[in-house]
């Protein structure tokens, strides 16, 4: 569908205030999120000039096949209620990467402002944050607000979709200023780039998410070596980052707690098979995973193929959860597995998963030579093994706009300067 009803310049004009209404609106309750995302949709139905080619196709299908395989899913559902809302989250996996990827006319020089958007957006969320912990903590003369939960909670968030957005603004700023490109002028300047960097990467610390921390390591640690000619100056940023972060661990409450709970993961063990879950209500993060994963595998036995479909996931854990007497997930919660691949085998079986990870390696080769859309990718799945991110509304729309924006069109990749 094509119409003449707005000129080229007005076309590109709402679309660029769309994309970045949807970045504005991501710390926003989800009513916001959804509001801009159907006016994208509408936006690109009526008024934009679409051009279908394969390779944008291509990495359409592959960024939306989560939503496909649950579509699929529908035919064996028993809860359809609850499937046909799994459907509307996952629906956003598709709207972005078909939007982007058909747009007739080269939308690249917008993803500047998009980017710049999305990242003063994450950065006023998290300036939000730490001025309610201040607020809180004269008035309480308590600093519990500064920390993990209580940090991401005072935007209503998940502390691990917080801290992926940190990452990821961390990531976009380090990728335009290696390139020179990417973000506006103003954030390639010294001190606006290490000012923001620096900033992102306290909050990271001070949000303590463990999987996300250990994913930026890694990232790190990659581009250490990418951008290290020389063996000394190697040593140099290693060390500085293994000090940096043994630093935090130690200075941080929440993360020196938790990376305890890590290495001490046997002290803190929920009872199974027996009526005990509720006997000591501060359960760790480690001990609650170890619980419901082991729930997990057990609802799994049942329908290992195929799973029991798009709707009746959440239910067949809490059978799971009831069978093995954790009655404080059964009874008193309605725990996910807490990892988004053992999720899809709940829901799609064995044969879903190996369909999802076969489309998201292709996605990754797809990506070859942009560093900055792999990277993101890596930090999405990375995130997966201790989150059902795709399960949770903020979650899918932080995946999603992420990875469409910066996989589609195909971006054109120089060499870092060293």
């Amino acid at each position: 569908m094509k119409t003449k009803i707005l000129s080229e310049p007005n076309q590109q004009k709402g679309f660029l205030f769309l994309m970045c209404a949807s970045a504005a609106t991501i710390p926003l309750p989800a009513a916001f999120n959804s509001v801009t995302s159907i006016l994208l949709l509408l936006f690109w139905l009526f008024f934009l000039p679409k051009k279908w080619e394969l390779a944008s196709m291509k990495t359409i299908l592959l960024l939306s096949f989560l939503f496909w395989i649950s579509l699929a899913g529908m035919i064996y559902t028993q809860n359809f209620e609850e499937g046909i809302f799994r459907i509307q989250q996952k629906l956003l996996l598709l709207v972005y990467p078909l939007v982007l990827g058909t747009v007739a006319w080269n939308w690249q020089p917008s993803r500047q402002q998009i980017a710049a958007a999305f990242v003063i957006t994450v950065f006023v969320a998290c300036v939000y944050s730490l001025f309610y912990a201040t607020v809180y903590a004269v008035q309480h003369q308590n600093t519990t607000y500064f920390f993990s939960h209580p940090l991401a909670g005072s935007l209503d968030f998940y502390p691990y979709v917080l801290a992926l957005l940190c990452l990821a603004s961390v990531l976009i700023l380090t990728e335009s200023f290696l390139q020179h490109q990417g973000l506006p002028d103003f954030f390639l300047r010294p001190a606006p780039f290490f000012s923001l960097l620096l900033f992102f990467s306290f909050y990271l610390f001070l949000l303590s998410v463990i999987q996300i921390l250990l994913a930026g390591v890694i990232i790190a640690v990659v581009y250490i070596f990418r951008l290290s000619r020389k063996r000394q100056l190697l040593l140099a940023w290693l060390l500085a980052l293994a000090s940096l972060a043994s630093a935090f661990i130690f200075w941080v409450p929440s993360l020196h707690t938790k990376v305890n709970d890590l290495l001490n993961g046997k002290q803190n063990t929920i009872p199974l098979d027996r009526d005990a879950s509720l006997g000591f209500i501060a359960w760790n993060g480690m001990a609650m995973r170890k619980a419901v994963w082991t729930c997990t595998l057990d609802a799994i036995k049942i329908n290992p193929l195929l799973g029991v479909g798009t709707g009746d996931g959440q239910d067949e854990l809490q059978q799971a959860y009831e069978k093995r007497q954790f009655y404080f997930a059964s009874r008193y919660n309605r725990f996910n597995t807490h990892n988004q691949y053992l999720q899809t085998v709940v829901n799609f079986g064995l044969i879903g998963l190996a369909a999802w990870v076969v489309s998201l390696v292709l996605l990754f080769r797809n990506l070859t030579g942009h560093w900055l859309a792999q990277c993101l990718l890596a930090a999405c799945l990375f995130a997966m093994l201790t989150e059902s991110m795709l399960e949770t509304n903020k979650g899918i729309l932080a995946v999603a706009f992420l990875l469409s924006v910066f996989s589609l069109p195909g971006l054109h990749q120089t060499s870092p300067r060293a």
